[in-house]
């Protein structure tokens, strides 16, 4: 839940939307806002937003509003609301947390950023959360008071670690095919690599294929997972000096264990 409207353009189209029955409710993607200027002879703080309806919306033509803007500082008083937080270097990085913790929408268009990289380890300073000059919707300031603090790193991690792990289980003893396939090109066979409803179309050719790249043996793809050719674009784990890569899974040969890699380029 927000205490305050959104930023600029959502909060004006939520409070268009408030006071009109429209056939479609007003998105801030319809809405071209100009600069606003003082109403002439208006009440104090009036105000007047020319809008002009986008090319692609669902509405056309001119209108403009008048309304007062929400004054940041009547909004809070003498109230100087605090956080405690990590570090942050500016007022821009520190701007969700100050939104989570008050209730807060405020985006980068609505104040201006400062620089807080100075503050040291539980150093205290009064952040002045300052509405920009062109804000159509926040005028004025209030002040956020802000302590850095430094969490102890040994109370807030896990210390057992399970996360490096070996390409290949260290206990079978045999070599990752994966990393021994990687950047071989076998470009100049691809003649020889053909597939067939997901498997190797001629498993004997294939073969003498893999023996010359020092794998003899090579399985046929069982019926599931099966193979086809695929963009290395698409292929997270594949090498990107390669056009295209068939990955067999779960090849396992007498020294070499894991998913192979057929790279090779198309022209």
């Amino acid at each position: 839940m927000f205490l305050l409207p959104g930023g600029s353009e959502q909060a004006l189209v939520d409070a268009i939307n408030a006071v009109n029955e429209l056939p479609t409710p007003l998105a801030p993607d319809d809405l071209y806002l100009g600069k606003f200027t003082p109403v002439p002879n208006g009440q104090p703080g009036e105000i007047s937003l020319p809008v002009v309806a986008m090319y692609n919306s669902d509405f056309e033509g001119y209108v403009r509003f008048t309304y007062n803007r929400l004054d940041l500082g009547k909004v809070y008083g003498t109230v100087k609301p605090s956080i405690r937080r990590v570090g942050y270097p500016t007022l821009y990085r520190l701007l969700p947390i100050i939104n989570e913790t008050l209730g807060l929408s405020l985006t980068e268009n609505d104040v201006v950023d400062i620089s807080i990289t100075w503050l040291n380890d539980n150093e205290q300073i009064n952040i002045p959360i300052v509405a920009k000059a062109e804000s159509p919707v926040y005028e004025g300031q209030f002040v956020v008071e802000y302590v850095r603090v430094r969490p102890e790193l040994a109370t807030i991690v896990f210390r057992d670690l399970d996360v490096l792990k070996h390409p290949i289980d260290p206990a079978l003893g045999k070599k990752s095919i994966a990393m021994h396939t990687w950047s071989m090109d076998f470009t100049d066979f691809q003649s020889e690599l053909l597939l067939r409803n997901g498997t190797w179309w001629d498993i004997t050719r294939v073969r003498r294929v893999m023996d010359k790249f020092g794998m003899p043996n090579w399985p046929q793809v069982p019926t599931s997972p099966w193979i086809s050719v695929q963009s290395t674009k698409d292929v997270p784990t594949a090498n990107k000096s390669f056009t295209h890569v068939i990955v067999q899974r779960d090849v396992n040969l007498p020294d070499m264990v894991g998913d192979a890699y057929i790279h090779f380029n198309r022209s």
